[in-house]
């Protein structure tokens, strides 16, 4: 019997794994192991992640839970998942996740609610310049009434994806406060923090100070994002320059795709005092085109300011910045300039497409699967006259089985921990082409192992969703 095995993903959701032949009992090859937190309290959580191995998975439980002291995550690439929105659900206080310098890269977390924290996660640079967490994901979950969801002191990167969040301030960024690197900055690279394809709403009781807001060399991109703004205290996109803090002003800032809708007493949406990048193809609703795009520098104008200056170019000032297609309907919006004695259209800032700029991968990376699997083979059962074909789209998995003659065949899905979650076949199929599908969209994310057989050769693959 010889059986083949394919595995092609175009799933947004991230998978990782092995494919396995094995004959007699069930076995599989792990990426990494699940530890189930025996309750969502901050000591049960840490218990597991502190017994948790690079590339292991946290699963938390469908709980409520209060924290008040502080979550440490010092291992590599971990994920820690919840239930789900509405399920397990966490109000926060300070720091309650706190990251230290790069130690915690690649970790992932998903499935989550917060609620009403301050600083929920916290990553703390280190070294010179500043370093902080690397290819960091943050999706699916849902953040609510949160002053400040993430903030770093350090040169960080990753995704914030697929997100809800409702009367939050997402991000304060502090970069790498880099006193030697000056512009201009390559753009259209992974070097970033990402926030895309989120949801974003303040309701008439929401009062967030900003969504973003960025200093101290930091570099953010925020794209395909829908934002229903009904209020806002300041403005909702932002990038200080170096007037406001000591040392550096925001590097980089790309902000293109944006779907955004304001009413028309929010002071200002995009408000860039300072850095280099992109704003293009951002459509606003319900809004003056004169408070869309604002730029200026507080080192000159508009002050007060911290460090003030009297030379060009300022440090950190506007510069290498560009300017295309943004709409209020059908009406073009280019920015405001509130320090035009100071900063000059077409030396500074261009109103016209930035020339050989590529946005980077979309969606980003770490959403995308790793890589195509393909066949493993550990051991194997010769047998003309049998193959097996199996695919994964959208969450649905697709398993094709093509027999010569007439063998019993058994198709299973399982959980990472041996709990049967579907079974698909079992019964003596006849020869022909025989079709089995499983809807994963259906299930919590987590890790699933799909096992088919036909007599005693069998195939498994390891899905994490």
């Amino acid at each position: 019997m010889n059986i083949s095995c394919f595995l092609n993903s175009s799933l947004k959701s991230t998978f990782k794994g092995a494919l396995i032949l094995s004959t007699g009992a069930f076995s599989f090859t792990s990426y990494g192991k699940v530890i189930n937190a025996t309750s969502l309290s901050q000591s049960s959580v840490q218990t597991a992640i502190n017994s948790a191995s690079p590339g292991d998975t946290i699963q938390l439980p469908a709980e409520s839970s209060s924290w008040s002291g502080q979550l440490s995550i010092t291992k590599k690439d971990l994920t820690i998942q919840g239930k789900g929105i509405g399920s397990t659900i966490i109000s926060a206080g300070n720091k309650s996740i706190y990251l230290s310098g790069e130690s915690a890269n690649g970790l992932r977390i998903t499935g989550i609610e917060f609620r009403n924290g301050n600083q929920v996660i916290y990553s703390a640079g280190s070294g010179s310049p500043r370093q902080a967490i690397k290819n960091l994901r943050i999706d699916h979950c849902k953040l609510q009434g949160n002053y400040i969801f993430i903030e770093t002191t350090g040169a960080a990167t990753g995704v914030f994806d697929h997100n809800t969040f409702l009367d939050s301030y997402a991000a304060r960024l502090y970069g790498s406060n880099d006193p030697v690197a000056r512009p201009p900055y390559p753009l259209g690279t992974s070097d970033a923090l990402f926030f895309e394809d989120n949801t974003i709403s303040v309701t008439s009781g929401g009062n967030p100070p900003h969504w973003i807001a960025s200093n101290s060399h930091s570099k953010y991109v925020v794209r395909y994002n829908t934002f229903d703004y009904k209020k806002s205290l300041w403005d909702i996109i932002d990038a200080h320059g170096a007037c406001e803090v000591k040392g550096r002003g925001s590097a980089t800032w790309e902000i293109y795709n944006n779907k955004i809708g304001l009413v028309p007493t929010i002071s200002r949406v995009i408000h860039l005092r300072g850095g280099q990048g992109v704003v293009f193809n951002n459509t606003f609703t319900g809004y003056n085109p004169s408070k869309a795009i604002t730029i200026t520098d507080y080192a000159v104008c508009n002050g007060p300011c911290t460090q003030s200056c009297t030379s060009y170019p300022c440090p950190d000032m506007i510069n290498h910045a560009y300017f295309w297609n943004n709409r209020i309907g059908t009406t073009p919006v280019n920015p405001v300039n509130n320090c035009s004695n100071y900063i000059k259209l077409d030396r500074d800032y261009f109103n016209s497409e930035m020339p050989d700029y590529k946005p980077y991968t979309y969606p980003h990376p770490l959403t995308q699967p790793e890589e195509d699997f393909k066949t493993e083979t550990i051991n194997e059962i010769s047998h003309s006259g049998f193959s097996l074909s199996a695919s994964m789209l959208r969450g649905s998995a697709s398993i094709s089985l093509q027999m010569s003659e007439q063998a019993p065949v058994k198709v299973t899905v399982y959980s990472a921990n041996g709990i049967l979650v579907k079974e698909l076949a079992n019964q003596v199929k006849s020869a022909g082409t025989h079709s089995f599908s499983w809807d994963a969209a259906d299930n919590p994310s987590g890790i699933y192992i799909i096992k088919a057989s036909v007599g005693e050769a069998q195939k498994s693959f390891k899905l994490f969703r």
